[in-house]
């Protein structure tokens, strides 16, 4: 949680925190914890809680929704490109993205065909792209568990 304040402070920090222990081990009470920490780091805050989206929701257009008011460049069931993610992403920060249960939205997302792919494998290569684009950005941190 250290990490994620310092690098939105502008300061040196892990631009993704991937919170990780056993069942009951306080993942969403990690997240949290940082939710509220986020007021004073002075950072918008997304929160992405895969079991309480639908299939057809995306998380990207959830990402823009929160931080915009709307789904304007993040639309659709294919993955946005890099310079998409980065225009709304970069308007908006400081920014704090935190997501829990990734997997869990990930396998409703499975029964979505998209084309000739799924969404759920387009929110794979959407988490690649935000996770690497992250790095990019001074006041981007992303916090995410997979599954509790």
């Amino acid at each position: 949680m250290k990490s994620a304040g310092r690098l939105l402070k502008g300061k040196s920090g892990d631009p993704v925190v991937h919170i990780q222990t056993p069942f009951g081990g306080g993942k969403t009470h990690t997240l949290i914890a940082m939710y509220h920490k986020a007021k004073e780091w002075k950072a918008k805050t997304v929160v992405i809680a895969g079991s309480t989206l639908s299939g057809n929701d995306t998380i990207w257009g959830q990402i823009e929704k929160q931080l915009t008011g709307e789904i304007k460049k993040l639309s659709g069931n294919i993955a946005p490109g890099r310079e998409a993610l980065r225009e709304v992403i970069e308007k908006n920060q400081q920014v704090l993205i935190l997501m829990d249960e990734v997997l869990q939205y990930n396998v409703k997302a499975a029964g979505v065909q998209v084309q000739d792919s799924t969404l759920a494998a387009q929110t794979l290569a959407f988490i690649q792209e935000l996770t690497e684009l992250a790095g990019t950005l001074e006041r981007t941190c992303i916090a995410i568990t997979p599954a509790s």
